[in-house]
């Protein structure tokens, strides 16, 4: 297929700002866009991502004001739109938004001084890696958060990422490369990611913990911790935001948090005490079993949400969950009740059922934002399953 000329553009809305984009019409197949065709990458299905970006830095660089310069790195800018939103709605003081296209770098340009900010905003045109091997060793302030949301892996990216991350920055990362990081193909996760990982009922969340690890990990090299601040799954991403600490204990303490979690199979669940296991199981990892995000930060973010945003409700409803879910025991894993009566050979009872048993029995239990079907619970596993069973309707009917 051709490319549309650059020349075309069109105008979009997000958040509080315009953006100029690529003429579009020339990349849409079957109704729908698709992004790579653009002669500049910007994906609309990415609002959801973009907009929770915002308002979670918007929360950190408040946190930072008056400590620090509130510098922000977008080390994969397209069109500059995260970046330029992070100057007009987060607060940033800087952004530094670098393509290694230069006509991605023109059109950033452009969309700095469409919405005025051009004075707070430096385009760079390089690889990102480069990039940020060059701001560690030229500019010796630290970035207050710095952005790494690639088409893909995020993998290659994050050696120079943590190594340019200063003590209390912030790392944003973006995974898309769910069928690696959930265990389609494994192989494949073990050498991007140096994990062991198989499809499991609970594998968004394994995801989600296994590239976690991968960034503990790779922060320990440089002798630095990392504190998770948000994580979550989302339709087709995974978005986590980790806070960066110096110090060989601070890394020590975070390679702590890696332990292999285990595929209960006769089960059909995923736990980090191997002894919960009754019959096979499967190790997976090692993965993060430490907390998944802050809930105060989640509530600080869900209070702030504005009706404006393209994706308030979906946000809402994440944040609603997530601000319940990281109160649970962090090394909790969600249970599938879909993989549980498969396991079982029983058919799916309501999740509203399940959640209203648990805590009739004195647990504590909630829906899970990984998946619809899921629910969180500080249950033993065997009592899970066993309420599962007697609640399952053709259990009841037999």
């Amino acid at each position: 297929m051709q490319r549309h000329s650059p020349r075309r553009l069109a105008v979009v809305r997000e958040g509080r700002v315009l953006i100029y984009i690529p003429d579009p019409r020339g990349a849409v197949t079957s109704g729908r866009l698709e992004p790579a065709w653009l002669d500049v990458f910007y994906n609309p299905a990415m609002e959801v991502n973009r907009d929770l970006s915002v308002v979670t830095a918007s929360l950190l660089l408040e946190e930072m004001r008056g400590k620090r310069d509130l510098r922000v790195l977008d080390a994969h800018g397209g069109t500059g739109i995260r970046g330029i939103r992070y100057v007009v709605e987060a607060g940033a003081e800087e952004a530094i938004i670098n393509d290694i296209d230069p006509y991605a770098a023109a059109l950033a340009h452009a969309n700095a001084r469409l919405n005025g900010v051009t004075s707070r905003v430096r385009i760079t045109v390089a690889d990102a890696n480069a990039l940020m091997y060059r701001l560690k060793r030229e500019e010796p302030t630290p970035i207050a958060l710095i952005d790494i949301d690639p088409y893909g892996s995020p993998a290659p990216f994050l050696h120079a990422a943590l190594d340019l991350a200063g003590h209390g920055s912030i790392v944003a990362v973006t995974a898309t490369d769910l069928a690696v990081l959930e265990g389609s193909k494994p192989k494949k996760a073990f050498r991007r990611y140096m994990v062991e990982v198989y499809k499991t009922p609970s594998s968004r969340e394994v995801a989600v913990r296994a590239l976690l690890a991968f960034i503990a990990k790779t922060a320990a090299i440089f002798d630095k911790g990392v504190e998770p601040l948000m994580s979550v799954y989302h339709g087709h991403f995974i978005r986590v935001f980790v806070k960066v600490q110096r110090g060989a204990s601070r890394a020590e303490k975070s390679l702590s948090q890696l332990k292999h979690a285990y595929h209960c199979i006769n089960l059909g669940v995923v736990v980090f005490d191997e002894a919960e296991c009754n019959g096979n199981k499967i190790a997976l990892g090692p993965l993060w079993s430490g907390p998944l995000g802050d809930a105060n930060i989640a509530l600080k973010a869900l209070s702030n949400l504005s009706e404006d945003l393209g994706s308030y409700k979906s946000l809402k409803k994440l944040l609603s969950h997530i601000s319940v879910e990281y109160t649970f025991p962090p090394s909790t894993i969600y249970y599938s009740i879909a993989g549980i009566s498969s396991s079982l050979k029983v058919s799916m009872p309501s999740r509203r059922l399940i959640i209203e048993e648990l805590k009739s029995r004195g647990y504590r239990a909630s829906e899970t934002h990984f998946s619809p079907e899921g629910f969180r619970a500080d249950a033993p596993p065997q009592e899970v399953v066993e309420i599962i069973k007697e609640l399952s309707p053709s259990a009841r009917n037999r």
